[in-house]
């Protein structure tokens, strides 16, 4: 299984549950939006639709709380290690 950008998924055996990264190549404000798609392997331009109609239609401060936790708990994608 491969996302978006051709990345390999690749689980941890220990792991329950895959990780979410912050978004290193595709962000435009912390990578988070990017980050969750990738995860969901869709489109990052949808899901920021999506999150712009979310951040509108609860009044601002809950959705960018979210997006702020999110931001502190999720770490950036690992550095691409040169061959």
């Amino acid at each position: 299984m491969t996302r978006i950008d051709e990345r390999p998924v690749t689980q941890r055996q220990d792991s329950v549950q895959p990780r979410v990264w912050r978004s290193r190549d595709n962000r435009v404000v912390a990578g988070v939006v990017a980050g969750l798609a990738e995860r969901m392997n869709v489109n990052p331009t949808v899901l920021r639709w999506f999150s712009a109609f979310a951040t509108v239609m609860t009044g601002f401060f809950p959705f960018v709380f979210v997006y702020l936790v999110l931001w502190a708990i999720t770490s950036p994608y690992p550095p691409k290690t040169a061959d």
